[in-house]
Order: structure tokens, then C-alpha cells, then sequence
């Protein structure tokens, strides 16, 4: 009886001091990008998030992009690698309105999707005209 008892007291004590990554609680995430991460080429404008850490999976529940741009918006989308394969997310357009002579827009999602260590999230828009000023964030759990 007593080298079981020892050998859970081992045991729990092990268990302090081990982690198992399978296991571990999600933990809040968010990323943002802003004007000076976009690029621009022929109307497309994409700015790049941090990748996903190495041994987690991202689950992104909300985003939210505003574009200021002089011209006006086609679309805007996240954008991503599963595999090889790219994979794109439409934004949906909240609201826009004129600002002067510029274009101010709005454009988000609340749906869940998952994305894998070591990919990169993009944020995309296309215009007509230039891109302005931009932040988009995403938000969700790392796990």
C-alpha cells in the first residue's frame, strides 16, 4: 500500500511541474494591423497577422476592419493557407459613408473558424483609388 500511495504522490507531484500542451485551457488572442502593414498592387490591399504559434490552433471568433480609402470599396475578406490551398473569408460591410472626399468603411464578421500553427492570416481589401488609413483586428482564443 505504500509504494502505491508513494508512487500517486510521484505522480501528482510530476504533474505540477509537466504541462500537456493537448490539454491546456484556451487563452485570449488578438492581433491588429494598421495602415503602414498594407500593401498595395493594382487595387489590392493586404496587410499580414503574426502567425499562428507552433503548436497551437487559433480559433478566431470576431474581426473588424475599417478602410479609409479615396475612391470607393469592391471588398473586403481574411485570407489564409489551408495546406496549399488558399482560403478566403468574406467581411461583411457594416456600414459606409462619404468623408469629405474620401470613403470611410467598415467591415467585419462574428463566425468561428480555425486556423493552424504556423499560418498567416491576411487582411485584404480591394479599392478603387488609394488606400487611406486602415486598422483591422481579429479576435478569439489560441488553444
Amino acid at each position: 500500500m505504500k509504494s502505491f500511495v508513494s508512487a500517486l504522490a510521484l505522480a501528482g507531484a510530476l504533474g505540477a511541474f509537466a504541462s500537456d500542451p493537448a490539454s491546456a485551457a484556451p487563452v485570449p488572442y488578438q492581433a491588429q494591423v494598421l495602415i503602414g502593414s498594407f500593401h498595395c498592387t493594382s487595387g489590392w490591399c493586404t496587410a499580414t497577422f503574426p502567425a499562428v504559434p507552433a503548436g497551437k490552433t487559433l480559433t478566431v471568433n470576431d474581426s473588424s476592419c475599417i478602410f479609409t480609402v479615396s475612391g470607393s470599396f469592391i471588398d473586403a475578406q481574411l485570407q489564409w493557407n489551408v495546406g496549399a490551398v488558399p482560403y478566403y473569408f468574406g467581411l461583411t460591410s457594416q456600414w459606409q459613408r462619404a468623408n469629405g472626399g474620401n470613403f470611410n468603411g467598415t467591415f467585419g464578421s462574428h463566425a468561428t473558424f480555425t486556423v493552424a500553427a504556423g499560418k498567416k492570416i491576411q487582411a485584404v481589401t480591394q479599392i478603387t483609388g488609394s488606400l487611406l488609413g486602415a486598422h483591422c483586428e481579429i479576435f478569439g482564443t489560441l488553444s
